[in-house]
């Protein structure tokens, strides 16, 4: 059962369960060559949906180690909104 993605304002969103299973079955499905990278395409945008910026901060951690910049201790205060306002 796949959810065809709507990305359209005020359109209805899948649950975050629905979402869930539709990552498990695109991971399930997933191949080699170009129908394998719309697969990854598509788990991407599932993941994106669920945990908006987490590809973003993902992919900036992957660009850091490639560039040899070491990791900092505490990355909380700059992954993380603070609400609370007890970060700078």
């Amino acid at each position: 059962m796949l959810i065809a993605a709507n990305d359209e304002p005020g359109s209805p969103q899948p649950t975050p369960a629905a979402r869930r299973l539709q990552l498990q079955t695109l991971v399930a499905a997933l191949e080699h060559g170009a129908d394998g990278r719309a697969g990854v395409g598509a788990i991407l945008r599932e993941i994106e949906a669920l945990h908006p910026g987490a590809i973003d901060q993902a992919a900036a951690r992957l660009q850091a180690r490639r560039l040899g910049i070491p990791a900092l201790a505490d990355l909380t205060p700059l992954d993380y909104p603070d609400p609370a306002g007890t970060h700078p």
